[in-house]
């Protein structure tokens, strides 16, 4: 049977709709790509770093007043040796805590400590003697401290007469008695003879990269 012309009017547009239709097939791998592209955020090391410093003082921050607070409550209840046992019984439970829940390691470090825990590293000397060198410069740094780590420290000073019960002049700001217990707890003190205002000791602050950028 022979095709009407009806059919063949059918079949020619039918050839024409087809052939005007895109035939190429949806790139699915260049898609996915393109779309990994755009929702990636370019990471460069000022970005890195200018996190790190904030975050590091955000950690000092809350470090620091959850140890002056407990501190003070200690001398409230039990007076200048309750600031004594504090120290050596509650501190490192304070910094602990914190470094557990945020993923850091928090530590302070002197050249004349009282916990022999807490003496500076040879890494770091340079950065101790740079706040020494300046001693009026309080501010926090951030530096690389290793390839998966940045280090942020600041400088600790004898901030008020109310530490140099603990940290002043032997036999005028701390009492025989005071000194005696503290020789009891640390034989190989060396952390007294400050002035208020003196370059006391430095906080110190490793915090990983990748919890940096996690908050970026």
């Amino acid at each position: 049977m022979r095709p009407t012309k009806n059919t063949l009017i059918l079949v020619f547009g039918f050839l024409c709709i087809y052939s005007c239709t895109p035939k190429k097939p949806v790139d699915r791998e260049g898609f996915r790509q393109e779309k990994a592209a755009r929702e990636l955020k370019r990471i460069v090391p000022a970005d890195l770093m200018l996190k790190g410093e904030e975050l590091g003082e955000e950690i000092l921050s809350a470090t620091a007043n959850a140890y002056l607070n407990t501190l003070k409550r200690a001398i409230v209840e039990n007076g200048i040796s309750g600031a004594i046992d504090f120290c050596q019984l509650s501190a490192s439970g304070i910094a602990a805590g914190l470094q557990d829940s945020l993923g850091v390691t928090i530590s302070r470090v002197t050249d004349k400590p009282r916990n022999p825990g807490n003496m500076l590293s040879e890494s770091d000397k340079a950065i101790w003697e740079a706040y020494a060198y300046v001693p009026e410069n309080l501010d926090g740094q951030i530096q690389e401290y290793d390839a998966e780590s940045l280090i942020y420290t600041k400088p600790i000073t004898i901030g008020s007469t109310l530490c140099l019960n603990c940290h002043g002049q032997v036999g005028s700001d701390i009492t025989p008695e005071n000194y005696s217990l503290i020789k009891s707890r640390y034989p190989n003190d060396e952390a007294v003879n400050y002035e208020v205002g003196n370059f006391r000791g430095m906080w110190r602050i490793i915090i990983p990269k990748k919890a940096i950028v996690s908050k970026l």
